[in-house]
C-alpha cells in the first residue's frame, strides 16, 4: 500500500491473501523485518528472478556458494513442497569489467603475434609496462629492477600487514609484479648471453601478462571497437560457467537472459527510477539516492 506524505512515497506492506492451501512455508519479509507466509500470486505457480554471473572471467568459491545454497531452496520448493518454479537467470554480459577485459586479452593476443623472438624492444616493452603497473597498483615509483628488489625486501616480500593493510589485492598486485621482475631479470640475462629463440620470449610474456595487457590497454585500449570481441569473451565465460555448474549438479534456470538482448528495456526501467525520485545521473551514470 501507498502511503503518501512529505518527500519520497512511503510503502506499507499488507499480508497477500490466496484462496489455495498453503504449505506452511515462509520467508523473511525485509520491510515487515519478521518472517511472514510465503503466499504465490497465482497457486503453487512461483516466478522466481536470479542475478546471474559477469562473465568476464572464471568463476570461484563465492560462484559455488551463492548458486548451490539457491539450488537446494529450490530443489526443496520443487521436489518436496511441489511449487511450479519458473527459474529465471539473467547473464550480466555488458559491464566495464568485461570491456576491459577483453580489451587487455585482445591487445595482449595482437602484441604477443607480433613478436617473433626475444628482442632487446620486448623486454624495454614488458619493463616500462612494469614500471606503470607498480606505480599505478602499488603507488610506488622505481627507475629499475634493482630498486625493486630493494622495496620488496622492504616489505617483508609483500606480506608485510602494514603494505597490505588487510587488501588481499595488494597481494595478488605484489605477486602479479614479482613475477614479471623475475622475468624482466632473466630475459636481460637471456638477450646479453643471446639466447633469444621462442621460448625465451615465451617465457618472458608469460610472467609479464598482468603487466603487459594493462600497460597495452592505456596506450591502445580506444583503439578497440569491434562488437564481436567482446560479446565473443563473455559467450565463452558464460560457457565456462554454466560447466562449472553442471559438474556442481545446480539445476539450469527455466529461462535465461543476458543484459546485452534488453538494453532499450534497461534504460527505460533506470529511467523510471530517476522520474519516481529513487537515483539520479552524474558524470554519465546513475546512482542510487540514498539521501
Amino acid at each position: 500500500m501507498l502511503l503518501k506524505g512529505k518527500g519520497k512515497p512511503a510503502f506499507r506492506w499488507m499480508q497477500p491473501k490466496s484462496t489455495h492451501p498453503q504449505t506452511g512455508l515462509v520467508v523473511y519479509n525485509s520491510l515487515t523485518k519478521s518472517k511472514v507466509p510465503f503466499v504465490p500470486k497465482d497457486g503453487k505457480r512461483v516466478n522466481w528472478y536470479g542475478c546471474g554471473p559477469t562473465v568476464y572471467d572464471a568463476s570461484h568459491m563465492g560462484h559455488a556458494r551463492n548458486y548451490i545454497t539457491f539450488d537446494i531452496i529450490r530443489r526443496i520448493m520443487e521436489d518436496y513442497l511441489n511449487y511450479d518454479l519458473n527459474v529465471v537467470i539473467n547473464i550480466t554480459d555488458i559491464d566495464d569489467k568485461i570491456i576491459v577485459r577483453t580489451r587487455q586479452k585482445h591487445l595482449l593476443q595482437k602484441y604477443q603475434e607480433q613478436q617473433n623472438v626475444l628482442t632487446k624492444q620486448t623486454v624495454e616493452d614488458v619493463e616500462s609496462a612494469f614500471f606503470s603497473f607498480v606505480k599505478e597498483k602499488l603507488g610506488v615509483l622505481i627507475a629499475n629492477i634493482s630498486e625493486w628488489r630493494t622495496f620488496s625486501e622492504s616489505t617483508g616480500n609483500g606480506k608485510d600487514q602494514a603494505f597490505t593493510n588487510g587488501d588481499p589485492k595488494m597481494t595478488m598486485y605484489y605477486s602479479a609484479a614479482e613475477a614479471a621482475a623475475s622475468a624482466i631479470k632473466t630475459a636481460h640475462e637471456n638477450v646479453a648471453a643471446g639466447k633469444t629463440g621462442k621460448e625465451e620470449l615465451a617465457a618472458l610474456l608469460s610472467a609479464s601478462e598482468d603487466v603487459v595487457a594493462l600497460w597495452l590497454d592505456k596506450k591502445l585500449g580506444s583503439t578497440v571497437t569491434e562488437h564481436r570481441i567482446f560479446r565473443d569473451l563473455a559467450a565463452y565465460w558464460e560457457k565456462d560457467f554454466f560447466k562449472d555448474m553442471d559438474a556442481l549438479n545446480v539445476r539450469r534456470p527455466s529461462v535465461l537472459t543476458r543484459v546485452s538482448e534488453f538494453v532499450p528495456e534497461v534504460v527505460r526501467f533506470i529511467q523510471r527510477i530517476i522520474d519516481n525520485g529513487y537515483a539520479y545521473e552524474s558524470k554519465g551514470s546513475v546512482f542510487f539516492d540514498i539521501a
